[in-house]
């Protein structure tokens, strides 16, 4: 990694490591995962933080309350069975989801999260995890990091209509559950018939320009995809890492990282040219690992 470039941060994400598919590559990733795609690990909160109920608010908001889980509306589909999910794991009765759900909000409007599980600092990610998670296994807390270079490239070349494709295959392919994905991206859409996002929430934190917070340890460089609302796909998702190995020969590291900013920026633009990745923007992301207690 080069010293000298600023890496700004994405914002933090509370994972579960996951293990390695049998069609990924053994060579180069471990056999446990740690990454930003949802796709791979499961992130803290999820759709079950979210109120059954939502209410309206009075007047215009800013950015990340317009995202926040408070639009007008009814509670959502499925609301009930993904509760009863996060009941049995996180070991919590329903008047402890409504606290914990209240929580979650109450930080939304402080803007110590982004839609729609992103944390914004570390002490409000500890929090959580000492609150509601520390009794699950395989977490982590992690930070994205991005350049600056990269953020204006982003800023640039944002396929929206592309995302919003993939959101709503997502939803039609995955069940209710992924359907809750797409049903937040109505919070961007100006009309039922236009997907004009009034700006992504990657981008609103980006736009802050703070570097990631150093005390971290360094893990390496994702290749990532924002399809929207953070919702990321990544080089693993894709079983690119043997492309880039041995097209490229790219070198990864033990934890299935790329260690070079070059290397990682090399790889994006190989994916973005490639027809066996999902057509989005790609780009490297720092990927670092904080101690989550």
């Amino acid at each position: 990694m080069t010293k000298e470039r600023t890496f700004y941060s994405a914002g933090y994400l509370i994972i579960e490591k996951c293990d390695r598919e049998e069609w990924m590559d053994e060579r180069i990733l471990p056999s446990k995962l740690i990454s930003a795609s949802e796709c791979n690990c499961d992130r803290y909160p999820d759709i079950w933080s979210f109120p059954d109920k939502r209410r309206p608010r009075d007047g215009d908001v800013n950015a990340f309350s317009k995202a926040a889980p408070n639009p007008p509306g009814p509670g959502f589909p499925g609301q009930d069975s993904t509760n009863n999910t996060a009941l049995d794991k996180l070991n919590l009765d329903r008047k402890s989801l409504k606290k914990l759900q209240k929580w979650v909000n109450k930080q939304y409007v402080a803007e110590n999260m982004a839609f729609p599980n992103v944390f914004l600092n570390l002490n409000t990610a500890r929090e959580f995890h000492q609150s509601y998670l520390k009794h699950i296994p395989d977490l982590e807390l992690i930070g994205l990091g991005v350049s600056k270079e990269t953020i204006d490239k982003y800023r640039r070349y944002e396929k929206r209509s592309q995302m919003r494709w993939i959101a709503e295959r997502r939803m039609r392919s995955e069940g209710p559950v992924r359907g809750l994905f797409f049903e937040r991206l109505e919070d961007y859409m100006p009309d039922e018939h236009t997907f004009k996002m009034r700006e992504d929430s990657l981008l609103i934190v980006l736009s802050r320009y703070e570097p990631i917070d150093p005390s971290g340890a360094v893990l390496g460089f994702e290749i990532l995809a924002d399809e929207g609302c953070y919702n990321f796909c990544s080089h693993i998702c894709n079983g690119l890492e043997t492309d880039l190995k041995e097209k490229l020969g790219v070198a990864f590291n033990e934890n299935g990282f790329i260690d070079s900013f070059e290397d990682a920026d090399r790889s994006a633009q190989y994916i973005n040219q490639s027809e066996d990745a999902e057509p989005c923007d790609w780009y490297p992301s720092l990927i670092m690992r904080y101690d989550i207690h």
